[in-house]
């Protein structure tokens, strides 16, 4: 059985890896293979020869991708030991529950529907997100003295995957409103992997 932050990597991978137009296996979803360069790799090749919709696919995509985290974050605001894991728990859901309703109606004005499966933009698309959409249920069941630290080992990789699907729209695209989102969430997810890792290394 996948440990929760494995299965949450592989959905995130396959989910840029589809965004990019790429097919993903098994194998390359896993960790410690190549997961993140092989899925960055295929989101700039897909962005690349779609001029124009690399906006609208990320504006769909980092909402649903959004919509896990603060899932996961609801969850360790109710069950995280720490005052500090419990405080940015609820950073988290403030700030990327914002962001759903802008990226969605940024995903709106560009043309994109972002309430179809997956936002319409691909049948393998809904499945390769659904993959890490589980993650919270696994949270849900790890013990209490555990949680926090399956907490951050999950939100970590989460968030390495939402900062690189972020730079790849900074250079493949060309919408000025999705460019300062997608530069804001590097600046602010960059912050928090540092000190989730800080956290970590404490334990």
């Amino acid at each position: 059985m996948w440990t929760t932050r494995r299965r949450l990597i592989a959905g995130a991978a396959a989910a840029v890896l589809l965004l990019g137009g790429g097919v993903a296996t098994a194998a390359q979803l896993m960790p410690g293979t190549g997961a993140t360069d092989r899925a960055s790799a295929g989101m700039a090749m897909g962005m690349g020869e779609m001029p124009g919709s690399a906006d609208a696919m990320f504006a769909v995509q980092m909402a649903v991708h959004h919509e896990s985290a603060v899932q996961m974050a609801r969850l360790a605001e109710q069950r995280a030991q720490r005052p500090e894991v419990r405080q940015l728990a609820r950073d988290i859901e403030r700030t990327q529950t914002a962001e759903i309703t802008q990226l969605r109606a940024a995903a709106t004005r560009l043309g994109a529907d972002p309430d179809a499966p997956a936002g319409g933009m691909g049948s393998g698309m809904g499945s390769g997100m659904a993959a890490g959409m589980g993650a919270e249920t696994d949270l849900a069941g790890v013990p209490d003295d555990q949680f926090d630290r399956a907490f951050l080992e999950a939100m970590i990789p989460h968030h390495q995957m939402g900062v690189q699907m972020a730079q790849m729209v900074q250079q493949a695209g060309s919408d000025q409103e999705i460019a300062a989102m997608a530069a804001e969430m590097v600046r602010v997810q960059t912050d928090e992997i540092s000190l989730m890792q800080d956290w970590l290394d404490q334990q």
